[in-house]
């Protein structure tokens, strides 16, 4: 099989998980609504699905190690179909909570396999392209996925933004099925090899800045629905629009960043923060504004993609000598941070109101700053180099 067509299926598989993960973002205010509980507690059903793989991501990741990758894919993509199916039917907040949780336990698997698959299906150095075309099913997502699930449930109710997951994860499920070769695993690294990675520094180092790196970028993002409706004051079908907006503008900066990385990785994540800054400023100071708003989400929409397949790049050049592995850290840190953001922008929404909400990520990305320069002073250029040399 051609690479170009096992990225593009890894990518409609990415676009179907990350619909089901990121959609409830769109009908959070539809959840809250209909079982009569706060936004930040609907907000569970984003952070606790993300607290799952953040706790068990690496170890379900070693624990597929060995099985082929294929099946792997289609389990999880079967999963995902049958809990989807389940939360359209929940009768109640608690049982809809904890069938948004159960497919968690396997969501690293996808994405560790994925993304190996598609950086080892390329020539070394197209492998980062190779995996920004399946974070492209990621801003998809967001461009399709959330706006139709937040149309649907506006419409009709929030039940129907879980039958559209439902649906998506169907038909990625039979494109694995029927497109991708079976793909056993030849040359199994050993669970302290992978491990082993562990003891690098710089690993280290690039973890915690995705953690704070993706909670600033969450803790507003997560609540982007709702900042719409009560900030703005739009209506839910201009929310869908938005939304619409906001993830068409992501591809293109998805696209963009995959060929930056490969240019130069460090200049390309000391640029995403000097972009993200002052686009949280702004949404600050003219959130309220309409049409000024329209021209933010744009911009707000390029620069959010951009920090996803950043932060995956950053943790796998720092130990590609076992990428699966690797990839569940990057997954399960990245999904720590996702955690954190939602519950510092719930936390911000209660004590300090949704109008100041930008202000927590402001500070959520101050603090990412400082961790990426005391990176570049601590580990030197020595450490940079090595980054670098494994793009190439």
């Amino acid at each position: 099989m051609r690479a170009s067509t096992t990225v593009y299926v890894l990518a409609l598989g990415a676009f179907a998980l990350i619909t089901t993960e990121l959609g409830v973002i769109g009908i959070l205010p539809q959840v809250s609504e209909a079982f009569g509980i706060s936004i930040e507690r609907a907000g569970w059903l984003l952070s606790g699905f993300a607290l799952v793989i953040a706790l068990v991501g690496p170890w379900m990741t070693l624990l597929f190690s060995k099985i082929d990758r294929k099946f792997s894919l289609c389990f999880v993509l079967f999963v995902f179909l049958a809990a989807n199916i389940a939360s359209a039917c929940a009768p109640s907040f608690n049982i809809l909570l904890l069938t948004r949780i159960l497919p968690a336990f396997v969501h690293p698997v996808f994405w560790s396999v994925a993304m190996s698959v598609a950086a080892a299906s390329v020539e070394p150095k197209r492998s980062s392209r190779a995996v920004s075309v399946v974070f492209t099913g990621f801003s998809a997502g967001i461009v399709l996925g959330v706006p139709i699930a937040s149309f649907f449930a506006g419409s009709n109710g929030w039940n129907w933004g879980f039958a559209i997951f439902a649906a998506l994860n169907a038909v990625a499920l039979l494109a694995h099925i029927i497109l991708l070769p079976s793909m056993p695993v030849v040359h199994a690294l050993s669970f302290s090899r992978q491990v082993g990675i562990l003891r690098k520094p710089i690993l280290w180092w690039n973890l915690v800045l995705q953690i704070i790196l993706t909670a600033a970028v969450f803790s507003i993002y997560s609540y982007m629905a709702e900042y719409l409706k009560v900030v703005t004051r739009m209506d839910a079908r201009s929310i869908s629009l938005m939304l619409l907006l906001f993830g068409t503008a992501g591809i293109f900066g998805t696209v963009l960043v995959g060929r930056l990385i490969d240019i130069h990785l460090s200049a390309t994540a000391g640029g995403f923060i000097a972009l993200f800054a002052p686009t949280l400023v702004l949404i600050f100071l003219f959130g309220q504004s309409y049409p000024v708003a329209i021209a933010l989400v744009v911009l707000w929409g390029f620069v959010h993609a951009t920090a996803i397949p950043l932060c995956q790049a950053l943790v796998l050049r720092a130990a590609p000598e076992a990428p699966e592995f690797s990839n569940s850290l990057f997954n399960s840190f990245g999904n720590a941070g996702l955690t954190a953001g939602t519950a510092v922008g719930g936390l911000s929404i209660a004590k300090i109101g949704i109008h100041d909400l930008p202000l927590a990520s402001i500070g959520l990305l101050a603090v990412a700053a400082l961790v990426f320069f005391l990176e570049r002073r601590f580990c030197g250029q020595r450490s940079q180099r090595t980054l670098e040399a494994a793009a190439k």
